[in-house]
C-alpha cells in the first residue's frame, strides 16, 4: 500500500474496510494493481459464463452463497491457518 495508494493506507486502519472502486484499480499507476484489476474482470466474466453454461438461476446462486456464508468459522480458521503455515 504505497505509491498512488498510500493515502488509503495512511487513512484505514489494519481490519477496516474499504470498498475499491474498479475504475480506481484499473487508473493505477502500480502495474501489480492494474494486474489485480484485470484479473478481477476475467472472474467475473469466468463466472458470468459458469452462470450462463450451467442455466443457473437467482435462487440457485442465492443458496450457495448462503451455504458458504454459513461455513463453520472454526474450519475456515483451519483452513487460514493451515494456508499460512501454522498448525
Amino acid at each position: 500500500m504505497s505509491g498512488d495508494m498510500l493515502e488509503v493506507s495512511e487513512t484505514f486502519d489494519v481490519g477496516d474496510v474499504y470498498t475499491f472502486d474498479l475504475s480506481l484499480l484499473q487508473s493505477s499507476k502500480s502495474e501489480a494493481v492494474q494486474k489485480v484489476a484485470d484479473l478481477l474482470v476475467q472472474m467475473a466474466n469466468l463466472r458470468e459464463s459458469l452462470i450462463n453454461l450451467h442455466s443457473l438461476t437467482d435462487e440457485e446462486i442465492d443458496e450457495v452463497r448462503q451455504e458458504n456464508e454459513d461455513f463453520d468459522n472454526e474450519e475456515n480458521e483451519k483452513f487460514n491457518n493451515q494456508e499460512n503455515g501454522e498448525l
